[in-house]
């Protein structure tokens, strides 16, 4: 049991009391909840810096004070996340779940993001729920409704809801009797509610490559590239998030469009080259293209960063190793070949060049 699950009720003050002394316990209570608004308007600023750790100290004084606020536990919680105190926040979220379960989606889905399962889906489903009841509002309740509880609902976001959704349908829960049918469901909204976001286009490919639907799958990853490929290089281009990228590659090597494939690798290694998961794709990438000194270096690369970031995808590195392997004996082989080969020449020479006498010679 979590310990901001059960609340315990304060104790009942003598009901004897002056009049004067229950006003300023009402003015008491009112300067601390203001006390604790400003030390979470401070956290913005903590966070508008990338100070997390200060950012965090705020918010942990907050709930020292007020262990119910359930703003201060969800502003907490992704700064938790940020500084890898999964266990704390999982205990934060559930917290602000028990307190206020039909408000503030945000934390259905990190829970989400955090467990596995059925569980995972009730609580992505539960974010999504809400999100609908924000985004189904009139545009001047749904701006309140969002100012009060800090969390405004766009179509684009709410599409992605539906993506996250549907992904989990698509592995975790794929074994559900109805997976396949939530996930189609959960796609076709994403597109339908924003068909300007590729993410969504994007989640449809996936789910037609693993029906076989080949051809479908390629048209939805055409409309997905088409809303910010083009855009890649651009200063100020929006594009998906760098995950979704990865993702969108994987998609395409799938597919066999390699060009392309190899084209948003390369500018995910320029905006950051130190995620493993670009530079062993790049490496694979290399390989089946049968360019083995690429694929080679890719490969090593990865190795080293996969042990100096401490990863904890086995699989993955593995599959590095095992490719690796097959490429270092590629190119061993490849170099005693090049050896024998001088060596070869040299004895064909011999043989087809004997010693003749200088009598023989003038004849010839």
């Amino acid at each position: 049991t979590h310990v901001f699950l059960s609340m315990i009720p304060e104790m009942e003050v003598d009901r004897v009391k002056k009049k004067g002394g229950s006003k300023s316990k009402r003015k008491s209570k009112h300067k601390q909840k203001r006390s604790i608004a400003n030390l979470l308007k401070q956290v913005e600023g903590k966070l508008d810096a990338f100070q997390y750790e200060e950012a965090l100290g705020l918010c942990e004084e907050a709930i020292a004070r007020d262990p119910s606020n359930v703003k201060a536990l969800e502003t907490a919680a992704p700064i938790l996340l940020e500084l890898g105190g999964e266990e704390k926040a999982y205990e934060y979220l559930r917290a602000a779940v028990q307190l206020c379960p039909e408000s503030g989606y945000s934390k259905y889905m990190y829970l989400g993001q955090m467990c596995s399962g059925d569980e995972a889906v009730a609580h992505i489903a539960k974010g999504v729920e809400l999100m609908t009841r924000l985004y189904g509002k009139k545009a001047g309740e749904a701006s309140s409704s969002s100012a009060a509880s800090g969390e405004e609902v766009t179509a684009e976001k709410l599409s992605n809801g539906y993506c996250t959704l549907a992904e989990m349908y698509l592995t975790d829960c794929c074994f559900l009797p109805d997976a396949d049918q939530k996930c189609l469901e959960s796609c076709t909204k994403a597109v339908s509610i924003a068909p300007q976001n590729p993410e969504a286009h994007q989640a449809m490919a996936s789910y037609l490559l693993t029906k076989g639907d080949l051809d479908g799958a390629k048209e939805s990853l055409v409309k997905c590239l088409e809303l910010w490929l083009p855009h890649q290089g651009a200063p100020d281009a929006i594009l998906p998030p760098y995950p979704a990228r990865i993702n969108c590659a994987k998609l395409l090597m799938e597919m066999e469009e390699m060009e392309k494939t190899s084209c948003i690798l390369e500018h995910l290694l320029k905006e950051d080259d130190e995620v493993v998961e670009v530079w062993y794709l790049l490496g694979w990438l290399s390989y089946l293209n049968q360019d083995m000194t690429a694929a080679k270096s890719y490969l090593t690369e990865a190795e080293t960063l996969f042990r100096k970031a401490e990863c904890d995808d086995v699989g993955m590195l593995e599959h590095i190793q095992e490719v690796l392997k097959e490429v270092l004996s590629c190119s061993q082989e490849n170099e005693e070949g090049e050896e024998q080969e001088p060596a070869a020449n040299g004895e064909a020479s011999d043989q087809e060049s004997p010693d003749v006498s200088s009598d023989e010679m003038e004849l010839t």
